[in-house]
């Protein structure tokens, strides 16, 4: 077995982390991150939408998963916070802006991120599409939109 190899990927290491959450206090750095974050939620969605009328439609599932995401992260920037880590996401979305039942959506989101990712757990591509077609209809859009009710009350 190759030494470097088993050094970096066999052996317990131990790993400094830098935090995932830095706060902002400059408003133009706070503007700048928010509306960073929302063109990029719209960005995904839009994307997860395409992909719906392809041959991979689960793949709509992570686009969704992710644009989901970058609202969430765009209505912490607003709270003064850049976040980079989805952990740190679902805990700013129920802790900082006191929404458990976003944060519960969100990480229930992530989990089929997840599945998708690793899992595959693709059946035919109707199916898949049905599936990707619920998710972006009933879950992400829903979401996006309770963050966007959250932000206008905010700013």
């Amino acid at each position: 077995m190759d030494k470097e190899f088993e050094e970096m990927c066999m052996k317990k290491r131990t790993k400094e982390i830098e935090p995932s959450v830095i706060e902002i206090t400059n408003p133009l750095q706070i503007a700048n991150l928010a509306k960073s974050t929302s063109i990029l939620s719209a960005y995904f969605l839009s994307g997860a939408k395409h992909m719906l009328h392809s041959n991979s439609p689960l793949l709509s599932i992570l686009m969704a998963y992710f644009a989901m995401e970058h609202k969430t992260y765009e209505i912490l920037a607003l709270n003064g916070l850049k976040v980079t880590s989805h952990v740190c996401a679902i805990k700013g979305l129920s802790r900082v802006i006191e929404r458990r039942d976003l944060a519960e959506t969100l990480s229930r989101a992530y989990e089929n991120r997840l599945e998708v990712n690793y899992l595959g757990n693709m059946k035919t591509v109707d199916l898949d599409r049905n599936r990707a077609k619920n998710f972006i209809e009933n879950i992400a859009i829903p979401f996006i939109k309770e963050i966007d009710k959250v932000i206008s009350k905010i700013s």
